[in-house]
């Protein structure tokens, strides 16, 4: 999906069109909206909340935040032009690559970090997040892919031992969204969704 701008483009415009904004493998049922209600509970975010959303794919889980929760705000990074041109959610559009981004982190409540691990160097973002003073820290991932998931979706998949000291993860649980479990329903097999909140 990310090889080029044009597959991102061609890719992203795809799954906008089976009516996909979340690009998120394992969701709680019932739909996006039910799914990003979940989400939002349970990452306990206060009122008035900034949060900076790394390789926020078009904002699909964030859009539904801001109409949950008009009070929130968002920066929304990602290095894909294509797809901030095609970001949902309302906010500040930063284009930047995760691993570099030179953003005030002790200006976010919460930093989230949504199906990014795979394509990026995990020590380099994490050193960067943990260099500023964010009350929070949300990442949610499928971990521990096999071989054939991390080769087929070409996803370097992380490990949840890597955040084997972060206080409240929870794992598993979480079943295949319909449209991925239509499509690739052998993902539940190989990987394991976590919700990891600092």
């Amino acid at each position: 999906m990310y090889a080029s701008e044009e597959d991102t483009a061609r890719m992203t415009d795809w799954l906008l069109r089976q009516g996909q904004t979340i690009f998120q493998l394992f969701q709680f049922p019932g739909g996006e909206l039910a799914h990003s209600r979940e989400m939002l509970k349970l990452c306990d975010i206060p009122p008035n909340a900034r949060i900076l959303s790394l390789g926020c794919g078009v904002g699909g889980m964030e859009a539904w935040w801001k109409w949950l929760r008009p009070d929130l705000s968002f920066t929304l990074l990602n290095d894909s032009q294509v797809q901030l041109d095609r970001c949902l959610c309302p906010g500040r559009k930063v284009l930047a690559n995760a691993e570099e981004w030179m953003l005030p982190t002790n200006f976010y409540h919460t930093i989230l970090i949504s199906y990014l691990l795979g394509h990026v160097d995990i020590r380099k973002v994490m050193d960067r997040v943990d260099g500023g003073t964010p009350e929070r820290v949300v990442i949610w991932d499928a971990f521990d892919g096999t071989e054939r998931f991390n080769r087929e979706m070409m996803y370097r998949s992380p490990r949840l031992e890597e955040f084997h000291g972060w206080p409240r993860p929870i794992v598993g649980g979480v079943p295949l969204c319909d449209f991925i479990q239509k499509t690739h329903p052998w993902i539940a097999e190989n990987a394991t969704p976590a919700l990891l909140i600092s």
